[in-house]
């Protein structure tokens, strides 16, 4: 090899040694110009690789932009193990009252834990309470060497069978500074396909992914704290008189399309200003509290709706209901109130209530209906009370009550 801008000597004038030396020379250039273009192709590799990655999760955000919790999680657990090219994929969201993750969904091919106390047993706490305590993404590459590493040893859950025990575990938080962001959840990626273990490419993903739906999800949390805050009644935590009214036109409208049969009863608490006069106002809130948790634990959840009409009268709403069934659970109620006690200032409390209820008829407003319900609740008052009256839908007679209490 000559100087630039020099003749290049003539190889027949070089001597064997020259000539080996020459060859050599050429070989390391050839291997660095190799090593060069290596380094090149890599480098494509890994921005062809990093942008695929980033159209990836710029779709992930167009799908979980506003749409329901359950959809995000979906999305999550079914779209992003693509992205890591993983296998398994597992959400958890936590309950604070319970400091527990509780399972949403997963894709394991066997069943995991579904609630994970995240307080610690014997000294040991799991991989998903141990990535909560990091800011973001905690990304493993081999669970053994990093229990060994950090001179800790995890309690394994079913959740954490690995095949190439590399994973990754991103904890989800929503907010503002790092004081301020509130837990949402646990999103844990696993077993590359391909059996590698995750790199830093997935790492700087996952840190975006998670952001991204922690926030979405918080969101969709929020709305429905802020419409629950709207349709809820402080005190009994019941449906508030608003929502009763939208929910007896949705059951009308409901009934005119199916045909489908439903009753209503409303409860009035016996006496209650008189109680309020002896005891207090906070023993009636108490009182009312107490109601509206018999009254919640004896309805079909999420099919009956339960209402604090206003003061102290309870109203329920009961699909696919006739009048025979919706005397059975007023009965039911009023048995369990009667015998219901709470204790307030080293007292023992008690009440009852008065009952009225009718089965919607044909053609009948749902204010047509409640005139007959509340004429029951009338006759069930003036009778002695504690006890149960209804409206015949078939007859246009008064109220019946129904046989008072021993």
């Amino acid at each position: 090899m000559g100087e630039p801008g020099k003749e290049p000597e003539n190889p027949a004038s070089l001597s064997p040694e020259q000539l080996r030396e020459a060859c050599r020379a050429q070989r390391e250039e050839i291997a660095k110009l190799s090593a060069a273009a290596e380094a090149t192709r890599r480098q494509l590799d890994e921005a062809r690789s990093f942008s695929e990655r980033m159209a990836q999760v710029a779709e992930l955000s167009r799908q979980i932009s506003g749409i329901d919790g359950g959809e995000i999680i979906r999305v999550a657990v079914t779209q992003v193990p693509q992205v890591f090219r993983a296998r398994y994929a597992s959400f958890f969201t936590y309950d604070y009252d319970r400091n527990v993750l509780v399972l949403r969904r997963h894709n394991h091919p066997e069943p995991i834990d579904e609630i994970v106390d995240l307080a610690s047993a014997g000294g040991q706490e799991t991989l998903m309470g141990y990535a909560l305590r990091h800011e973001g993404p905690l990304f493993i590459e081999n669970i053994e060497t990093y229990e060994t590493q950090q001179g800790i040893r995890f309690r394994r859950l079913k959740a954490d069978k690995y095949l190439t025990n590399s994973c990754i575990l991103s904890p989800l938080r929503a907010g503002g500074g790092a004081g301020l962001r509130r837990i949402v959840g646990v999103l844990n990626i696993a077993d590359r396909i391909d059996r590698k273990p995750f790199g830093p490419l997935d790492l700087a993903a996952a840190v975006q992914i998670s952001e991204m739906i922690a926030t979405s999800l918080r969101t969709c949390q929020l709305v429905d704290e802020m419409r629950s805050l709207a349709e809820t009644d402080g005190l009994t935590k019941l449906r508030n008189h608003r929502v009763f009214w939208e929910s007896l036109d949705a059951e009308i409208r409901r009934h005119h399309r199916y045909g489908s049969p439903f009753s209503v009863i409303m409860l009035d608490v016996d006496h209650f200003k008189k109680f309020n006069d002896e005891h207090g106002h906070l023993a009636g809130d108490m009182i009312l509290a107490a109601v509206a948790r018999v009254i919640k634990s004896q309805i079909r959840t999420d099919v009956d709706v339960a209402a604090r009409y206003g003061g102290e009268e309870f109203t329920l709403i009961l699909p696919e209901t006739k009048l025979d069934g919706a005397i059975i659970l007023a009965r039911r109620l009023r048995e369990t109130i009667q015998g219901m006690h709470v204790d307030y200032s080293e007292k023992e409390l008690s009440i009852t209530a008065s009952f009225g209820l009718a089965q919607h008829r044909e053609q009948e407003t749902g204010s047509e209906l409640l005139n007959r319900v509340d004429r029951a609740l009338f006759v069930s008052k003036r009778e002695g009370r504690n006890r149960v009256a209804f409206s015949d839908p078939d007859a246009s007679t008064n109220p019946i009550s129904d046989t008072p209490p021993e």
